[in-house]
């Protein structure tokens, strides 16, 4: 699973403005909490130490979007424990905002003497795509429970957003407190993607429509400071999600055709950014049909994915199918798949 971590650095020209109480003492003379992400390499396992080497942006899956480019935000929320045991919201879901060649937000927040820091962050922006407008879900933070709460969302693929989240603890008397605070983005959600194969050496096929039916389209999520979500799914009715092929896509022998690609805002890799599912809601109802043509025949097959070898969809993994076609019969295999090839540190 790719980690896209984001460092609150020491530099002084970022972070949040909350109302200021007298069990937050905060310093002046004190560094500034700021961000300064680095354009990461992409392959291979070399980490950016600074924004001055040269390598590719850092990537999430949608669209392959750079987390560095320029327009993208972040939402932060610190939850300050004085030494006295009192807490207060000392960033009180900051923007911060991608602007150019660094992460910019107003008005400056320094560090405090003492007390702890739990940072709770999500990206609620990326390229055009923004979290609590639209058909996207609203995230909103509890301060009796300390945790994101991500309203109910029907992901369709209309509205697929590679929702990422990261928690962060700092004790400000730990060794050099002021170091920059390391935030791992993790993954919300699965990815999922479906190719058809045809094995028939002697007639092509013909490619008429997919769908893919039974799974729980519509869910919820809380995710405590731990960083551990708690995932509520709600409607598992009607089509997820189906293309259909107007005039037929046409498969030789051994040629392969990935469904979905480039539908709404579905990557052209085809994966689709759905719900995680356990064991109790990955059941035989989950089903990937389609209907083509062959040597004149017309077929329309159903397979239950609850057959294959895995049993559930967990977050931050990418799952490919393959829907292999022979005569009337469709067989599939199954591919648990890295997120991505390597970890991603966004380092300041």
């Amino acid at each position: 699973m790719r980690k896209l971590i984001c460092a609150i650095g020491l530099l002084g020209t970022m972070l949040c403005s909350c109302v200021q109480t007298e069990h937050l003492p905060e310093v002046e003379a004190l560094p500034a909490m700021s961000f300064n992400l680095s354009d990461v390499a992409d392959a291979g396992s070399r980490y950016a130490l600074s924004a001055d080497e040269s390598f590719p942006v850092s990537r999430t899956l949608l669209d392959d979007a750079a987390i560095n480019q320029s327009g993208n935000q972040l939402t932060v929320y610190d939850k300050y424990t004085s030494a006295a045991g009192q807490s207060e919201l000392y960033m009180d879901g900051v923007v911060v905002t991608r602007n150019g060649s660094s992460w910019t937000y107003e008005p400056v927040k320094n560090w405090t003497i003492d007390g702890t820091h739990t940072f709770l962050a999500y990206l609620s922006k990326l390229g055009n795509i923004k979290l609590n407008e639209g058909n996207y879900p609203t995230v909103s933070y509890d301060e009796t429970t300390s945790s994101l709460n991500v309203s109910s969302w029907e992901i369709t693929d209309a509205n697929q957003f590679d929702f990422l989240y990261a928690t962060h603890t700092r004790s400000m008397t730990e060794e050099n407190p002021y170091r920059p605070v390391a935030l791992v983005m993790n993954h919300l959600l699965c990815a999922v993607r479906f190719q058809v194969v045809n094995l028939m050496p002697m007639d092509n096929i013909i490619i008429q429509s997919f769908k893919l039916t039974g799974l729980y389209h519509t869910g919820n999520a809380t995710i405590s400071e731990t960083g551990t979500p708690a995932i509520d799914l709600t409607d598992n009715g009607g089509e997820a999600f189906s293309q259909t092929f107007t005039s037929g896509e046409v498969l030789g022998f051994n040629q392969s055709l990935t469904l979905l690609a480039g539908q709404g805002t579905i990557g052209s890799d085809g994966y689709i950014l759905i719900w995680p599912h356990d064991t109790s809601h990955f059941t035989d109802k989950i089903k990937a049909s389609l209907s083509y043509t062959y040597g004149g025949t017309e077929v329309t097959k159903a397979v239950s994915l609850a057959d294959g070898s895995t049993k559930k969809w967990e977050a931050g993994k990418k799952y490919s199918y393959k829907l292999y076609v022979q005569d009337n019969r469709i067989t599939f295999q199954v591919t648990v798949v890295p997120w991505v090839e390597d970890d991603v540190i966004i380092d300041g």
